[in-house]
């Protein structure tokens, strides 16, 4: 029974020292809005095959791929048997209805090529119509477009229109330069906060095709005046990443892309319910407020008028309301502050504080304020007014009595010579927070007689100060020039430190695991001392893009990140490489080694 169960082993076991190549599809039937699943698996008993290139057949499109590696032993008859099955997954994107046949993946091993099965696939009509289809014809690239889009099209003088100008594409890229601002005629301009931009959205369908979604650029804009208008496309120029590689195109393709024009209409404001204090840029949906300090002060006593507007719109152009100046009353320049939100719409907060100071008794009515605006949104005008709001002035004597007690501060009595001079201190410099405030501090200095220790002490603090920025910046320099010295010694050494080390790495006897990381740990040395490249945490493609940066040649760029991903690949898998395989990725650094030193 024994012998029966070996041999039926024996005749299901794969065949050994050969290869198998086999394409599969997790289903026969799409439609245009699916992504097809595709996987192909090549199965060897010594090593892992890499595949060059995989088909993209007329109505499909690879959008990605990825790999896994698994590794299992046999022992049949006493011997053992090893097989390593190398799994790639292909992810395509149909464009086109009917039968497509996705045909054979070729390898080549030891020499010989081989060649998988094909697929044959249905792709159906899903009856959906594709987002951005039905209402835009943007300038469509099977790989990437410029696209601009509106959130409304027929809009008031004034009302907020947010263009957004985004990046459709199905390689990685990033910019080449950044893109200069459409010229908007004829309109207020706000760019929306860019923190919000530059990183993809999710994916949309046009025509068929994914497309990951970036906004690159986006504005908000207030019509000036009535009638038909076009926004400007927006041009940028991109450069590919290298993960666009896969595509057949090299790492510093450059692109330069058009977006589309949009026509939008711009109606005029009502004429009709218009008040008379309206201006155009009170165009939103706001609210207004008006608040006193105090309803009640005395004569001399100066008060605080607050105005705020809030809402959405176009809130910093957004103009406050007049302030009628009356004889009786000393105004003193409004402060503004405004505090503007992030995002679309545009929103946000404005106040303006006002300091007024009566001058005679009274009741009064000083302010005679009237805020209007527009609501697009409700087509209405809205008014808000404080005509009624009043003020009580009450005690002290008037302006005059004040003026002449002023010139004449020396009295016959005591307590009336004291009351002068405090009504000085609130009018004599005509600057009330002065007089109030800083006048005493000045005074009880000097009264106190502290004044002259106070400005020594603040000298001694202003010269040491001084004298350690002046230690600090020396000692900068020093350790700087100390640091380039390193490094220039480091540069000049890094190419021996690492022929010595691969010396050394031949010698020792190692696992293949420890002698991809010593290998790896001595490459990524040599670029740390070479061009102060850290590959630490960094992916082959940015290694690359760094090394590009330094003037490195692409082919010398190709075989340090290669035999990078290699060390790195076979110890995470943790295949056995012969020690042929071992002195080839050594001799490879150091002939690009070679030719690095004769540039550089």
């Amino acid at each position: 029974m024994k012998i029966v169960v070996l041999f039926l082993l024996f005749l299901t076991s794969p065949v050994w020292g050969d290869i198998s190549v086999e394409m599969s599809a997790d289903q026969t039937n799409y439609t245009l809005d699916d992504t097809i699943s595709v996987n192909v698996r090549i199965k060897t008993d010594t090593s892992v095959v890499k595949v060059k290139k995989f088909p993209s057949p007329e109505g499909l499109m690879l959008l990605a791929q990825s790999r896994s590696i698994s590794q299992s032993i046999q022992i049949i008859n006493g011997e053992t048997t090893k097989e390593i099955t190398t799994d790639y997954s292909l992810t395509y994107s149909p464009s086109k209805i009917g039968k497509i046949t996705i045909p054979p993946v070729t390898v080549t091993y030891k020499g010989k090529v081989y060649t998988s099965n094909s697929l044959s696939i249905n792709i159906l009509n899903s009856g959906v119509e594709s987002e951005g289809d039905s209402k835009f014809e943007f300038p469509f690239d099977t790989d990437l477009f410029l696209a601009a889009t509106v959130d409304k099209d027929d809009v008031y003088v004034g009302e907020q229109i947010t263009v957004t100008y985004s990046l459709y594409h199905r390689i990685d890229v990033n910019f080449a330069e950044q893109p200069n601002t459409p010229s908007f005629k004829d309109f207020w301009i706000e760019e929306i906060k860019k923190d919000s931009l530059g990183s993809p959205k999710g994916t949309k369908i046009y025509k068929g095709y994914y497309f990951k979604v970036t906004p690159i650029a986006k504005f908000a804009l207030f019509p000036m005046k009535s009638g038909s208008f076009e926004l400007p496309p927006l041009s940028g120029k991109f450069r590919a990443d290298a993960f666009s590689s896969m595509f057949n195109r090299s790492p510093r393709s450059i692109y330069k892309r058009k977006s589309n024009s949009i026509k939008i209409n711009v109606k005029e404001l009502p004429q009709q319910d218009r008040p008379d204090n309206f201006k155009i840029e009170n165009v939103g949906d706001f609210s207004f407020a008006l608040s006193l300090s105090k309803s009640q002060v005395e004569i001399n006593e100066p008060v605080t008028l607050k105005m705020t507007i809030k809402g959405t719109g176009n809130i910093k152009n957004i103009s406050f309301p007049e302030l009628k100046q009356l004889n009786n009353f000393k105004y003193y320049d409004p402060v503004d502050k405004n505090i503007i939100g992030d995002g679309s719409p545009i929103h946000g907060e404005k106040e303006r504080v006002i300091a007024i100071k009566p001058l005679e008794n009274g009741v009064f009515k000083p302010f005679d304020i009237v805020f209007s605006f527009f609501d697009p949104a409700k087509g209405k005008y809205y008014t808000v007014d404080y005509k009624d709001l009043k003020l009580e002035v009450v005690g002290g004597n008037s302006n005059s009595n004040l003026s002449a007690n002023s010139n004449n501060p020396t009295t016959n009595n005591g307590s009336n010579s004291q009351n002068s001079s405090n009504q000085l201190n609130k009018t004599s410099s005509g600057d009330v927070y002065q007089d109030i405030v800083l006048k005493p501090i000045e005074e009880s200095y000097r009264e106190s007689g502290k004044a002259t220790i106070f400005y020594l002490i603040l000298s001694i603090i202003m010269l040491s100060t001084f004298l350690f920025y002046i230690f600090a910046f020396i000692t900068y320099r020093i350790k700087i020039h100390n640091e380039d010295n390193i490094f220039a010694i480091k540069r000049k050494k890094a190419a021996k430190k690492l022929f010595d080390s691969f010396k050394t790495l031949q010698k020792e006897s190692l696992s293949t695991e420890e002698f991809y990381l010593k290998f790896y740990q001595i490459v990524a040395e040599y670029l740390i001392d070479k061009f102060s490249i850290s590959v630490k945490g960094l992916t082959t493609e940015q290694t690359a893009l760094f090394l590009e940066k330094k003037g490195i040649k692409e082919p010398e760029i190709q075989t340090i990140t290669n035999q990078l991903e290699n060390s790195e690949f076979v110890r995470f898998s943790r295949l056995e490489v012969t020690e042929d395989e071992k002195k080839s990725s050594i001799q490879a650094i150091k002939d690009t080694i070679l030719k690095i030193e004769s540039e550089f």
